[in-house]
Parts: C-alpha cells; sequence; structure tokens
C-alpha cells in the first residue's frame, strides 16, 4: 500500500463530500456520529465504527490555496498574458506581478490561455490550487463538550467553519454590506486560520490553540499517532541482553518469533535489520545474521552495543525481517555490520574493546601467569583446533621454552596474525605478533630514588591499604601530603607504579585516569569552584565538611553547565539543519534551493574543494534572520 497526497479538484469535492450549509449539521451527526452511541451516522448508518465522511461548504469566489501560493505566482511568472492592467479596489483579494494587478477570478481565466504542450499535468495541479469549496472535517476529529450548565463549547475548527457560513450568510443576503473583492480576503484569512497558518506578522487571537496543522503534527498529532510507528509485519520489539558468546554479526532472537516466520519463508542464518530508536544516526539502522533462542529477549554480543549507542540497562531493540530476495541481497551487502564498522564522521573504529576485555588483556599480559586448563580448552574449541593438533604444539612448546606452563601472554601472542604490528609513538606494543615484555623495576628506578626512605619502606603495591589502615594524625600521611604538594609529578609517577585492580582498570586505558588514583589514594586537590581552598584530604581517608562543600559546590557547577551547552548546542543544531533543508545537491553535484535555482556564490572563499566551517557559520546567521 503506498500514500499519496494531492489536492482534490472542485469536482472531486462536490463528488465525494457533503454540503453542509446549516449551522447545525456542523455539530450533529451528518458527517459522523456523535458521543450518543444510539444516533448512528447520516451517511454509513455506523454507529462509533464509523472513520467520519468529509464535508464541505460553498463559496461565492475563487481563492487560492494558503499553502500553494507561492508556488502559483512563481508558476504565472513564467507563463504569457496580456499587458492589460485593472485596478484593485480597497481591500481586495488580489495579486501584483510587476506593475499590474491580477484577481483570483482573471488568474484563474489566464491559466486557461497558457500554453501547457511541454507539461500537461501542470495545468491541472494549478487549477486544484483554486478553491471553491472549503472541505470541513467530520465532527469526531472536532468534538464539541458539554459544560455543567448545559452549554455546548465548540472546537476551534467548528468555531471558524460558523463564522464562514455566517460570512456566506452576509454575502448572500445583502452583497453591499461586503464588497466582493472584500469577501474573498475574508474567506482566504478564515480559511487561513482553519489550517493553522501563521505568519509572524499576523495579530490573530487564535495562535496558541490548535487547528488542522496543530492536529496534524507534533508527537501526538493524528499522522504521527496513526500512521507512523504502526506495528508492522514481521517485526520485533524486545529487551537487548549481551552474550560473549557469539560473533559480532549474529544475534539470537526469540524462537516464538521465528516460528511465526518459518511460513513465510524464514531460515536461520537469515539477514534481518536490527534497529534502536532514536535513529539519530545511520548505524541506527544495520543488518545481521539471526538465529532462534528459547530466551525471550534479543541477545546481542556487547561489543556492538557502541555502534547502536545502546546499554544493557532495560533498552530495547527492533528487529525487521524482509522477505524478498533483493531486500535479502542489500542487507548482506550495504547494511551488513561487517562492512559498517568504521563511522562516517572520523573513519574511527565503531566495534571497539570493552571496559572489562581491555583490563582482562591487561591483567592477562603484564605478568606471567600460566593459563588454565579450562580457558585453553575453550579456546580451542572456539577455534576448532583438535586436541592432537594442540598436543603436537605443546611438544614444540616443552622442547623450546623447557616447560609445559604456557604463559597468558604467549598464548595471546599465538592468537596473534604472524605480520601484525602495532606501534604507538616510538613504543612498540605489537612486534610481528610478540608482545614485549617491559620491565617495571627498569622503568621505575629513578622514581624510586627519589622517594625518601620512610615512603620507600612501604610495598608499592600495598601502599593503598597502608594509607588507609594508618591513623588521619600520623607523620606518614603529614609527609605524604607535603611531598604531594611539593612534587606533584612526583606521587604521579608513584600512582603508575603501584599495582592492584584499581590501577589495573587505569593503567589499562580501561577507564579514568591516573589523577582519579591520586584523588581516592593521596589528595583530592584542587576543584573548579573556589580554587583557593585546597583539598588535602582523599576520598580513601574521608573529606571534612568544610572539603565536601566545596566539592560538592563544583560538583553542581558541572552539572548545570553540562545542561546548559546540551540544550545550547542542540538547538544550534537543529537551526542549523532547519537553515538547509531545502538544499538539494543534483547528480551533478551542484547545490540548488527549493526553485531548483542553482547556488554558485557563497559569502566566503571557495578555492578549497570542501566546504570549511565559514560556511555553516554563514548559514547558521541566515538561520537567525529568518
Amino acid at each position: 500500500m503506498y500514500l499519496e497526497f494531492d489536492l482534490y479538484s472542485n469536482e472531486q469535492i462536490e463528488k465525494l463530500s457533503i454540503l453542509i450549509s446549516k449551522k447545525y449539521e456542523l455539530t450533529d451527526n451528518t458527517t459522523s456520529y456523535i458521543l450518543d452511541p444510539q444516533l448512528p451516522c447520516k451517511q454509513c448508518k455506523k454507529v462509533i465504527e464509523c472513520p467520519g465522511h468529509l464535508g464541505r461548504i460553498p463559496i461565492y469566489q475563487y481563492i487560492v490555496h494558503p499553502l500553494f501560493v507561492n508556488i502559483l505566482c512563481k508558476e504565472l511568472t513564467h507563463g504569457k498574458s496580456n499587458k492589460n492592467s485593472e485596478n484593485k479596489s480597497q481591500s481586495e483579494y488580489a495579486f501584483l506581478f510587476g506593475n499590474q494587478w491580477f484577481t483570483v477570478v482573471r488568474m484563474y481565466e489566464l491559466i486557461h490561455t497558457f500554453d501547457f504542450s511541454e507539461n500537461p499535468e501542470l495545468k491541472n495541479k494549478m487549477l486544484k490550487v483554486f478553491l471553491k469549496n472549503i472541505p470541513v472535517l467530520p465532527i469526531n476529529m472536532r468534538p464539541s463538550i458539554m459544560d455543567s450548565n448545559n452549554i455546548m463549547i465548540h472546537n476551534n475548527i467548528t468555531s471558524m467553519y460558523i463564522r464562514l457560513l455566517d460570512l456566506n450568510y452576509q454575502f448572500k443576503s445583502n452583497t453591499n454590506l461586503i464588497s466582493y473583492g472584500g469577501y474573498g480576503l475574508k474567506v482566504f484569512n478564515l480559511y487561513k486560520k482553519i489550517l493553522g497558518i501563521h505568519s509572524s506578522t499576523d495579530t490573530t487571537e487564535n495562535s496558541d490553540k490548535n487547528f488542522i496543522k496543530q492536529i496534524l503534527s507534533g508527537k501526538t498529532g493524528i499522522f504521527r499517532s496513526m500512521c507512523l510507528a504502526k506495528r508492522q509485519n514481521f517485526c520485533l520489539r524486545s529487551v537487548i541482553v549481551p552474550n560473549i558468546n557469539i560473533p559480532l554479526d549474529k544475534i539470537l532472537i526469540p524462537k516464538e518469533f521465528t516460528d511465526q516466520l518459518i511460513p513465510h519463508g524464514y531460515k536461520p542464518n537469515d539477514y534481518v535489520i536490527i534497529n534502536r530508536q532514536p535513529t539519530l544516526q545511520t548505524t541506527s539502522i544495520l543488518s545481521v545474521r539471526s538465529f532462534p533462542s528459547s530466551s525471550r529477549t534479543i541477545q546481542i554480543n556487547p561489543l556492538i552495543a557502541s555502534v547502536f549507542q545502546a546499554d544493557f540497562d532495560g533498552d530495547e531493540m527492533n528487529i525487521f525481517w524482509l522477505p524478498g530476495e533483493e531486500s535479502k541481497k542489500e542487507l548482506a551487502t550495504k547494511l551488513n555490520i561487517s562492512n559498517n564498522i568504521r563511522s562516517f564522521k572520523d573513519g574511527s573504529l565503531m566495534i571497539k574493546f570493552i571496559q572489562d576485555t581491555l583490563t582482562g588483556l591487561y591483567n592477562m599480559t603484564k605478568d606471567h601467569s600460566i593459563v588454565e586448563p579450562h580457558i585453553i580448552e575453550n579456546i580451542c574449541k572456539r577455534l576448532k583446533i583438535s586436541k592432537k593438533e594442540w598436543n603436537i604444539f605443546c611438544k614444540y612448546y616443552k622442547s623450546r621454552m623447557n616447560t609445559d606452563k604456557i604463559p597468558y601472554k604467549h598464548l595471546l601472542s599465538l592468537l596473534i596474525p604472524k605480520s601484525l604490528t602495532l606501534k604507538m609513538g616510538d613504543k612498540y606494543l605489537v612486534d610481528h605478533d610478540c608482545i614485549p615484555d617491559p620491565s617495571i623495576e627498569n622503568e621505575f628506578t629513578s622514581i624510586l630514588e627519589k622517594i625518601p626512605d620512610t615512603l620507600s619502606a612501604i610495598q608499592l603495591p600495598n601502599l593503598d591499604s597502608s594509607i588507609i589502615s594508618q591513623d588521619k594524625d600520623s607523620k606518614e600521611i603529614k609527609k605524604i601530603r607535603k611531598y604531594y604538594l611539593e612534587n606533584y609529578p612526583l606521587l604521579e609517577s608513584l600512582s603508575k607504579s603501584i599495582s592492584n585492580n584499581l590501577t589495573n582498570i587505569v593503567n589499562s586505558g580501561s577507564k579514568g585516569k591516573i589523577d582519579n588514583v591520586i584523588q581516592i589514594l593521596m589528595s583530592v586537590g584542587v576543584q573548579a569552584v573556589l580554587q583557593s581552598c585546597y583539598i588535602k584530604s582523599s576520598y580513601s581517608e574521608g573529606l571534612t565538611a568544610k572539603e565536601l562543600f566545596i566539592h560538592s559546590k563544583s560538583g553542581r557547577a558541572g552539572i548545570i553547565s553540562t545542561s546548559l551547552n546540551t540544550s545550547s548546542t542542540g538547538y544550534m543544531q537543529r537551526e542549523l539543519v532547519k537553515s538547509m533543508e531545502d538544499l538539494i545537491t543534483d547528480k551533478d553535484g551542484f547545490v540548488r534551493d527549493y526553485n531548483n535555482d542553482e547556488i554558485y556564490y557563497y559569502p566566503f572563499s571557495t578555492n578549497v574543494q570542501d566546504i570549511d566551517d565559514s560556511f555553516l557559520e554563514y548559514a547558521f546567521s541566515m538561520s537567525l534572520k529568518n
């Protein structure tokens, strides 16, 4: 089924709609049922199930549809008309072309004289813009209510229809009260209000009320609530949960859902569309391979959660299965997550290691911990390595290393491709599938020499527990504070040398910085607010009341700043997009506006091939002017 948006001609409106000439016909069951279920619709004789029927109020003069006035003027300027100008009377509904005034009736007659041989359909489209009947919504779309005093309170749209009927009655009874041109102008303004079109220059008392435009648009509008976001065939929505035992391009979906798709041709390993709302970027809709599972949730690999900006705190995702062969080919190529692993913004990888993975790899490779047998068994099972092949490797490893115990570091080197080399700065992270073994002692020898004897007597891996267990007023704690204030880089290096679960998370790059370790174990330091008040205490030993007050003020300032910046940047981006929504780029690469006119000049340098930031500034400034 396809949706087609078009205008009815006057003949079509008269054929499909119901004539409304009395005021009571606007509020009874002429166009639909009313709130009383005992009175059916006059047209289809249905009660409650009646969807409503379109009505019409005839007018005595042609008017131009308010939404298409600009389009009509644009098309008429390309046509040839006679040079006889007409005088414009006071308050007359007319249009000015150069030095000539044309009434609406005259414009309607001129269209029949134009040559439309090149585009015959354009004539019918332009004639549909001229209205001789005002469409009336069904009563169920504009219901009236009864107050406590049994007084009928009409809808805003119904009130406008009543004013239109009154205007027709005045014009019909005494044409001297209202001029012919003035009548058309008043009808045009009334219909403009009914549609809900308000320009910035209009001074209307109904600008804050709901009319047709407000009923259709918005989150609670008819179009979004009844046309968009409705249930589609072969779709599923459920909560996502992580599953580390499935590949990146594979998901597990409930078997209850796949059983309903099997009669329509579904097979395990079929590609499906996976989507997380809100769909703010192109990678929010991708395709993955699907398999049935006994769970009622959608199971995905946690590494691809960042692609959809999702987490596992109750987020829901949508699944769509497409039965067409052409659709399946596109899902396997264009939308395949395997072909969309890089960001369109800067080309960076969107599928990255999660924090637990980074910490685990760091702990595995920082020392010579031996691999447990069950881990080796799981790895061999995943990589489809037989026991015979593994035993052959173990014999070879024992002959070279004189031991049958394999460290995690060596096992990880086996899984890395032989040609892989990773380098950061001057340091090699992976050198031809081998992970270097930096010595902690050599790296921190110069640091340990600078630490006083009273501190070097404490074992570095247990320094955090030693600080916590000591008295707050002890001499050791005072010395630590003193040396912290005198030499911050020294304490930073000292924190890097501490080895425990917290520092492993920081040093692996999983989460946090070395400053967080210093604040937890040594001193919180200077805050953004009241920088003259230095916080000497650490989180481990606790803050005083004054220090907690200063820290709370900084936290509050950070939260407020983040909230304000979020709304400001979001509004600026929306204004920028709004100012550029009518611009299109044709197949030749030329930028055109809504009139299909080429935009060939910008008030900035165009020597560079790519559009620079000055274009964005120009577009935003134009949006503010408009």
